[in-house]
Parts: C-alpha cells; structure tokens; sequence
C-alpha cells in the first residue's frame, strides 16, 4: 500500500501489476509466470495487444491441479481457456475512482474475493489486489479520523476519538460506517441548537444532508460583540462536494468563523468574509497545493436600530439571501459571485460589499444553500431557484414551525422516488422585536 495516500485518492494511486500473455500463447508459460510472480492475482490475456480476458491464479491453479490436467493442456494456447466453464466474473472499475468507493464496490456479496481490474484511459488495465484494495481504505478511515479531531480541538473528545479508532482498527473494513456516525455526533455538537437560536427569532432550521455527515453547515453567535450595541451574526454555507471531505470543511470554517469575531474583534460582515477567505486558503495550504476546497456563505450580522427596528447588515459569496417584509414580494439581496477558498481564490484576493436593510417585527430572511433548488425528479428536472423563491412567497406568512413541515412536504412531492443529489440546508428567521 502506497504511503502517500490522502482522502481524495483514487485505486490508480495503489500497488497494480500488469502481468499479460497473448492469446496465441501455450498455457504452460501461465505456469512460469505465476511462479515467479506468487503475489499476483492474476493474468490479463491479450489479443494483438488489447485487453481479451482475466485469468484468476486460483481459477487457474485449482484447473491445473487436476490429474493430468497439466500435460493435457500445458501445450494448448490460452484461448483454450475462453471455454465458458474456465470463465470467471471478474470486477472493472474506472482509474479515477476513489479507494473508499471502489472498496464498498468490491465488498458486494456479489464481487467478494473476484478479481478485480482497473480500467485507464484507451482500455488500458491493470490488476488490483483485493486486499491491498481493503489495507488502503482501512489507512484512509484511520486518515480521516485524525483529521476530524484536529478540527474540532474545541470538543472535548479525545478520549472517545481514541476508543472509537481503536475498535476500528479491530474491525477495518467493516467499521466504516461506524466511525461515518461517530462523526455525525461530532458535527452535531457544533452546530447551534435550535431552542438558542429561538431565544432571540422565531426560526425553523430545515438541515437534511444527503449522507450521514454534510458539507453545509450553519452558524450563530449568540454573544453580545462589540462596545456600542449588541451585535448578532448568522451564517450558512455549503461547501465543496458532500459526506466526509466537505464536513471537514465545515468544521474549520465554523473555527475560523468564530476566531474573526472572537478573537480578532472584525464584526463588518465584507470584511469578515475577505478574511475567511485569506484563512480557508492558508489552512488548506491552497497556495502550493492542488487542494480546490471552498465554500459558498451567506452572512448577517443583526443589531438594534431605532423606534423598535432592527438593523440588517448581509454579505455574501455565491449565495443570495430573501427578504420578506410587509406584503411584498420577496426581496433578493444578492451576495458577490465568488467562492470563498480554492486554487482560484488563491491566485487573487477577494473583496465583497456589504448590504443594509431596516428591518421590523415580523420581517423574515431565509438563507438557504443550492441543495433544494438543485434537486431533481424522476423525470431528472430540477426544482430550479426561481420556483424555490415562488414557493416562499406562499409560504412566508405562515408559522415558522409550520413553514418547515411544508418545505418538507413540497421536497417530497417533487422527488418522488429519485434519490437527494446534494446537502440541503434553508433557515427563516423572523423578527420578534
């Protein structure tokens, strides 16, 4: 197993042999080659250079060491092993997939223990040892551990981190999806509770990832900040990709997020963003890396304005926020069309604007990520972001709590039976006073 591997590699990053013979070939020279080479799985078999067939060691020895099998075919060409009864299924999958992906592939009841080939680019294969396949996935789960308890150094679960990589390492393969849970719990507890959040809005927090763990992520500073009037901030972001990678993300960005409030006393929401950004990219070492992690975020900051208002300051980076105030229409405040982190983020610095509204007692805001507006139906048609702010408008009267259930409700009718392509994140807070 190779040493360098990361989250994000793919099998063509681990140990392959490429062991061939040519159709034409005596069988006899599959004898010579699998006893110089014992640790191979197989042979590929070819024609005229092109991929033909797979033979498996086993199949292939377990067919020799039958009386007189040898001397019978040693002389034959291979081709005599197309015959359907020396035939075995055998597992293809593409170069650029990932370790973890390829394994839950070769874990099927179905492909337990066949060979499995590796497809490059002009039908060029590889063989790919089964368990060298399961030690690398086993090394990334153990990765990925590591990394969750660096970002999230605020929780105290050190001690639990420690049992939970220690049953794991016991049961390898198996526990994956064990310690995808455990992580569950960990981002869980960094995101704010709702009963805080309703201590200062009437609010629904509609959060639905589409694996175990998301890669949105929202956040809530219920502190007083500043000298001159108590300042509120909340945040919602969607980061890059989904499951295990993007929540990593989420976790360093809610750290950052709240070192710039906290810590450097920066409480102008454009300002703030430029320096997440100029964070994000110095975390990730996106300067002389290939890492292209980002995040798209939206960010209010609220405080008291005069005759019982409130004031609203938004910034956002490829992400709108939507406005309810009287009968109206919803309004759209429009964040700056730019991606927070990544290569092309690093190569130039960012600014963003800042924009205010006063705001009265029953206003609403919904922020919300792509993940709705994206979703498609069986007919794989999007729900679109125009029909999204359409359906608020209907809604955007009504209860919060009761607004949820009929976000909930209006996803369902239209995914019907397709599956959720991406995490969904949309909140609404309304003004109590």
């Amino acid at each position: 197993m190779q040493v360098y591997l990361n989250i994000n590699s793919s099998v063509s990053e681990l140990n392959l042999s490429e062991e061939k013979i040519e159709l034409n070939e005596a069988i006899e020279k599959l004898s010579v080659i699998f006893t110089k080479n014992p640790e191979i799985p197989g042979v590929m078999v070819t024609k005229n250079g092109g991929f033909e067939m797979f033979i498996s060691k086993i199949r292939f020895l377990d067919l020799m060491s039958k009386q007189y099998s040898f001397e019978l075919f040693a002389k034959r060409n291979v081709s005599f092993m197309l015959a359907e009864e020396y035939l075995e299924e055998y597992l293809i999958i593409e170069s650029n997939i990932g370790i973890t992906e390829a394994s839950e592939l070769a874990s099927e009841k179905k492909w337990q223990y066949k060979p499995i080939l590796v497809k490059f680019p002009s039908n060029n294969y590889k063989i790919l040892d089964f368990n060298e396949l399961l030690s690398a996935n086993n090394y990334i789960h153990r990765l990925t551990l590591n990394l969750l308890q660096k970002a999230n150094l605020s929780i105290q679960i050190q001690k639990k981190e420690l049992e939970v990589k220690s049953e794991l390492l016991e049961m390898q393969n198996q526990r994956f999806q064990a310690s995808v849970e455990y992580a569950k719990t960990i981002q869980d507890a960094i995101l704010p509770d709702e009963s805080l959040i309703n201590n200062f809005f009437e609010c629904f927090i509609y959060y639905l990832p589409r694996d175990i763990i998301s890669g949105d992520f929202y956040w809530f500073s219920p502190k007083k900040v500043g000298k001159e009037k108590e300042k509120l901030f909340f945040a919602v972001a969607d980061c890059t990709g989904h499951g295990v990678p993007a929540a990593l993300i989420t976790m360093i960005g809610g750290k950052i997020l709240d070192e710039i409030i906290y810590l450097r006393k920066e409480y102008h929401p454009d300002r703030i963003l430029e320096i997440l950004n100029q964070e994000l990219i110095e975390t990730l070492k996106q300067y002389q890396s290939h890492n292209n992690d980002g995040m798209d975020l939206a960010l209010c900051r609220f405080e008291r304005g005069g005759n019982d208002t409130t004031i609203l300051t938004f910034a956002g980076a490829k992400m709108d926020l939507f406005l309810s105030t009287d009968d109206k229409e919803l309004e759209i405040l429009k964040g700056v069309r730019k991606t927070l982190g990544g290569r092309s983020a690093a190569k130039s610095e960012l600014s963003f604007e800042d924009t205010k509204r006063i705001l009265k007692k029953n206003d609403v805001i919904y922020l919300a990520t792509d993940g709705f507006a994206d979703q498609c139906n069986d007919l794989r048609k999007n729900y679109t972001k125009k029909r999204f702010i359409n359906f608020l408008n209907t809604i955007k009267t009504k209860k919060m709590s009761e607004q949820k259930i009929l976000i909930q409700q209006e996803l369902n009718n239209h995914m019907q039976n397709s599956d959720q392509r991406d995490d969904i994140t949309i909140v609404g807070l309304r003004i109590q006073k």
